[in-house]
């Protein structure tokens, strides 16, 4: 449901990273939205990153992570230990540490996808890469924007945070379902932009957009 991914997808996810987005020793992977933990379980047995955090706001469903964490473990008890799990909103419980994010925005509302755009850039000084998977994304739109909740004001909060690289399609459960990277961009060279905004908070934001 809700656009939700396949392992084969899992796969082709990782194989799709941008350079900006590869994923390293020292990385943090949030998984928001992290649903029953297999992607969270699946990016830790497959990369050598510090560690993953999934953030499930449905307590049903992250209670049967914690459960398959456990069995998991058995197997393989060192990868483990550095997945966790937790029930909550992610406007809530924050994402302070996180290098790289994924999010499947499909059953999300407008002004959730706007408010959480917002706190990446506010509130997550360490990420520098947001992979996003939801069939509302449309590669034939610019930036990647279609459906719904993609009014401009989405589109803008989306634009300022950084830099889309690509979209790709990747297997879902039950059709195909789109992916966009989007990297904070690398700015030392003439081709980057110091830009400001500033937020619903009324905090002033700098980021760098890629001309």
């Amino acid at each position: 449901l809700y656009g939700e991914i396949k392992e084969t997808g899992f796969a082709q996810i990782l194989n799709y990273l941008p350079p900006a987005c590869s994923l390293q020793p020292e990385d943090v992977f949030y998984e928001v939205g992290g649903g029953i933990g297999r992607f969270a379980m699946y990016v830790r047995l497959q990369t050598n990153i510090s560690r993953v955090a999934s953030l499930e706001i449905n307590e049903c469903r992250n209670d049967i992570a914690v459960a398959m964490h456990k069995k998991v473990s058995k197997s393989y008890p060192q990868l483990m230990k550095s997945v966790s799990f937790e029930a909550g909103d992610v406007r809530k419980t924050g994402l302070a540490d996180a290098t790289v994010v994924h999010i499947s925005p499909t059953a999300w509302s407008e002004e959730l996808v706007y408010d959480f755009w917002h706190r990446l850039a506010t509130e997550a000084p360490k990420l520098r890469c947001v992979v996003a998977t939801a069939n509302v994304l449309d590669a034939s739109e610019d930036w990647g924007l279609s459906g719904g909740w993609a009014t401009k004001r989405v589109a803008d909060a989306i634009r300022s945070w950084g830099h889309l690289h690509r979209i790709r399609k990747v297997d879902g459960w039950h059709s195909r379902v789109h992916a966009g990277f989007y990297a904070r961009a690398p700015c030392d060279h003439a081709e980057c932009k110091m830009k400001t905004w500033r937020n619903s908070d009324k905090h002033t934001v700098k980021y760098f957009l890629a001309s």
